[in-house]
């Protein structure tokens, strides 16, 4: 469904807004009561926390175990380096800089990067429970 793409897009898409967004939960500090009895105090502050966190922290874990399995499956780059999957998600120039044999002077196609970018949604809406 081309829904369920965009929405895994968009959520790969802001990988580096979501890491963010757990340091900045993990990080702060809940709001000082009021110090009235049945005030505006919540009665458990490490369950809010986490509450908040785990939506965050689901996207983070399918997307970084897709870059792990990626990154295994494509170990055998033409420049003899540790492939960097999310940036060959990202960014075409990265992709054919690990796929392109020096030998010869062409790159992989844009078709073959978008099979690419469309395996790696898939991982991630597998991990997501999407699929």
């Amino acid at each position: 469904n081309a829904n369920i793409y965009r929405e895994v897009l968009y959520i790969i898409k802001d990988y580096y807004n979501l890491l963010s967004r757990r340091l900045q939960i993990l990080m702060e500090s809940p709001a000082p009561a009021d110090g009235m009895p049945g005030g505006n105090g919540i009665s458990d502050p490490t369950f809010a926390k986490a509450e908040r966190l785990y939506p965050v922290e689901s996207k983070l874990k399918a997307i970084e175990g897709t870059v792990e399995l990626l990154t295994e499956k494509y170990k055998d780059t033409c420049t003899g380096e540790k492939m960097d999957a999310y940036r060959c998600f990202v960014d075409y120039p990265t992709f054919c800089y690990y796929r392109s044999r020096p030998t010869r002077d062409e790159a992989p196609s844009t078709r073959t990067w978008m099979r690419y970018r469309s395996e790696f949604v898939w991982n991630v809406a597998k991990k997501l429970n999407y699929l």
